[in-house]
């Protein structure tokens, strides 16, 4: 298992190289953080990529569930990926 000193090097290495840019390198760090229950951190990368697509939105969703916060995978759906207010008027 990865150790939370390796998690803040691989990070520190992805943002001193300008990798942490790139979608594909913030999904992997989202998903370390995830996979070593450290959910705040992988939020927190989330919150901070530039650009975000559909792999992004569900590695975020997944790593919800997988790490039993369920409620919290669906509120990020309802209210952060459909628009509330579009999505009742949505036929």
């Amino acid at each position: 298992m990865v150790e939370r000193a390796e998690e803040i090097e691989v990070h520190c290495q992805c943002t001193k190289s300008r990798f942490v840019d790139d979608v594909s390198v913030g999904i992997a760090l989202v998903d370390m953080y995830m996979k070593t229950k450290n959910v705040g951190d992988g939020r927190r990368v989330f919150d901070e990529m530039g650009e975000r697509n559909v792999v992004s939105w569900t590695s975020l969703l997944s790593c919800y569930a997988q790490n039993g916060l369920n409620g919290l995978a669906l509120e990020l759906v309802f209210l952060e990926v459909f628009d509330p207010i579009s999505f009742m008027f949505w036929r």
